[in-house]
């Protein structure tokens, strides 16, 4: 008799335990997962027409969001490459550092700063490039992307070659 109460007890503690555990896991079914921002695929064109019709629209839309850009045409290219990202001011014949918003490219009022200055070694005006960046906004009439990875996929090269 006092063995069938004690089997009796630890069925029913396991039932209870496992109906508590089922609606736990209900209830963790039914909670939302985070929702994560996806990068914005678009072209220099389009996101310099959102910016000139409506800036706070356009902010919303892609102001701390990745953007992505295929096939941009490089207009100017700002880069020193010297180690250590120092640069020899000829005109002050001093020695400076660079940050590294110093280096990036443009492509009409768009600004792209690289994640590493070395993304802009085989890159000239004239290069066709893809980029993925991260959205600061419009600052001074100009849209800035920072953070990027900047690929060369065509167009004009160095004329001693690729990496000179």
């Amino acid at each position: 008799m006092k063995y069938r109460s004690v089997v009796l007890s630890v069925l029913v503690l396991t039932v209870i335990v496992m109906v508590f555990g089922a609606c736990s896991r209900l209830d963790q079914a039914n909670t939302q997962l985070p929702i994560y921002n996806s990068p914005v695929i678009t072209s220099v064109k389009d996101v310099v027409e959102h910016y000139y019709k409506d800036k706070a629209s356009a902010d919303r839309a892609y102001v701390g969001r990745e953007v992505v850009f295929t096939g941009i045409e490089v207009e100017q290219v700002q880069s020193y490459f010297l180690t250590d990202q120092r640069f020899w001011d000829i005109q002050s014949e001093h020695l400076e550092i660079r940050s590294a918003s110093d280096y990036y490219i443009t492509a009409d009022i768009l600004k792209f700063i690289p994640r590493d200055p070395v993304y802009l070694s085989e890159i000239v005006p004239g290069s066709i490039v893809d980029i993925i960046g991260t959205c600061r906004g419009m600052e001074d009439g100009i849209v800035v992307l920072d953070n990027c990875w900047i690929i060369r996929i065509g167009g004009a090269v160095y004329e001693l070659g690729p990496g000179y």
